[in-house]
């Protein structure tokens, strides 16, 4: 038990410094003058003069993906003493996250190579390939890892309400949060205002993937035994 709680607390923790370590290196490439990500045009320059922090980048969401897995595998073995299927299907969404996230910095690190080949062939061929790139990457792996990340948050929060393995206030802070950037990335493109929606995404996954983490982690990592009973 000591050991899990160690093991899956310092993956949590490192997985929330990731998180970030990701922030940051966007926040370079946006003060470098590269704000549109989603401009190939503007990729492929950054590429061509930063390729380092796109590789850092995708080194940041492999080291994601294998700490998400270890903390989902010590979580299990911590929250499981009873068969749940909440947790069951929590864990199963946290292996799925953990995936999302190593492919898509596997992607990061490998593709930039190719486009530039491909842009110094043909430039439309970059461009098309970033594209490619961006959708499949950053809209479709990294969002489905950040989703199905949220829907573990919420499976451990509600386990821990039974076994109060840390403070059940977090349990709260992760599915509330959680719940907040799922229904405002699936529900918030049909509402009317985004202006007020946005916010609410980017708090709530401010406090998914880095605050709520780092407190689990950090509790965790503290975690004693109980004193063994003395005769």
């Amino acid at each position: 038990m000591k050991s899990h709680s160690k093991i899956g607390g310092g993956a949590l923790v490192v997985f929330s410094l990731s998180s970030v370590a990701l922030i940051v290196l966007e926040s370079q490439r946006s003060g470098l003058g590269f704000n549109d990500a989603d401009n190939p045009a503007v990729m492929i320059r950054f590429l061509r003069e930063r390729l380092d922090i796109f590789t850092f980048s995708g080194i940041v969401s492999v080291v994601m993906g294998v700490s998400l897995s270890l903390a989902a595998l010590a979580l299990w073995e911590i929250l499981s003493r009873k068969r749940s299927l909440v947790l069951q299907s929590g864990t199963l969404a946290a292996f799925a996250a953990s995936a999302f996230f190593f492919v898509n910095g596997v992607l990061r690190i490998q593709a930039p190579g190719t486009l530039l080949h491909m842009a110094g062939m043909d430039g439309d061929w970059g461009i098309a390939g970033y594209v490619a790139l961006q959708i499949v990457g950053t809209q479709g792996l990294a969002s489905a890892g950040g989703f199905a990340f949220g829907l573990w948050v919420i499976c451990v929060g509600i386990a821990n309400f039974g076994s109060r393995v840390f403070w059940a206030g977090l349990s709260w802070l992760g599915a509330l949060a959680a719940a907040g950037m799922l229904f405002s990335a699936f529900f918030g493109p049909l509402l009317p205002d985004l202006d007020l929606i946005y916010p609410v995404y980017v708090v709530s996954l401010l406090l998914v993937l880095v605050v709520w983490p780092l407190l689990v982690g950090i509790i965790l990592v503290l975690k004693t035994e109980p004193a063994a009973p003395t005769s």
